[in-house]
């Protein structure tokens, strides 16, 4: 077993003595140790804040872009007044394709205050 750079690990064996399956998506690996029948990943949870870029008017639209973690699933939310307590979420969730992701909502306000959620 070996931790590579990436913060994920492989497994191998000798003469198929041990499992060589590595859970899928797990990532952030900052230790790993194993035993005759077991293996321990310690992972360090992401301490990432996702920014929004400037968003853009395009067709009757406000177009959001920003760097994003493949795979993951985002949330925008709005609200009318940043006195409102509680925050209004858009239709749909966002899942990455890449390292940028989009949404956008239709301009049919006056003001509006958005916040972007990465869900877990």
């Amino acid at each position: 077993m070996a931790l590579k750079r990436d913060g994920t690990f492989v497994v191998w064996t000798v003469n198929n003595f041990r499992p060589t399956a590595v859970p899928a998506g797990l990532s952030n690996v900052v230790a790993v140790a194993s035993g005759d029948f077991n293996v321990l990943a310690i992972v360090q949870p992401l301490a990432y804040q996702p920014v929004l870029l400037s968003p853009k008017i395009s067709g009757g639209n406000l177009i959001f872009s920003w760097p994003a973690i493949p795979g993951r699933t985002y949330r925008l939310q709005y609200k009318p007044s940043l006195d409102e307590t509680l925050w209004t979420e858009l239709p749909r969730d966002i899942v990455a394709p890449d390292n940028t992701a989009t949404a956008s909502d239709a301009v049919s306000f006056t003001n509006r205050f958005y916040q972007l959620v990465l869900l877990p």
